[in-house]
């Protein structure tokens, strides 16, 4: 693994972090009889689980994956990250 892939790998391992308390919420927010905008949750549960699974590619050694995520700009995750600085 290069310093960058290094680099990469363990900012992307934080954001999973981050991406697996998401899941955590959403599924507790299904798991609520009232929870309003039950379609809105579950599609976005979804999206989150479509994420981790490929963030979980990129982690177990994909270096297709891995190249991709290097690439990524995620506006929410920069902000997060600077405001945790």
């Amino acid at each position: 693994m290069t310093k960058e892939e290094k680099v990469t790998w363990e900012l992307w391992a934080k954001r999973k972090a981050m991406l697996e308390d998401e899941l955590t919420e959403l599924s507790a927010l299904l798991g609520n009889r009232k929870c309003k905008n039950r379609d809105e949750v579950a599609a976005e549960k979804a999206k989150t689980e479509h994420a981790l699974a490929f963030i979980d590619a990129a982690l177990s050694g994909s270096r297709t994956a891995l190249g991709v995520l290097q690439r990524l700009k995620i506006p929410e995750f920069e902000e997060l990250e600077t405001i945790a600085r």
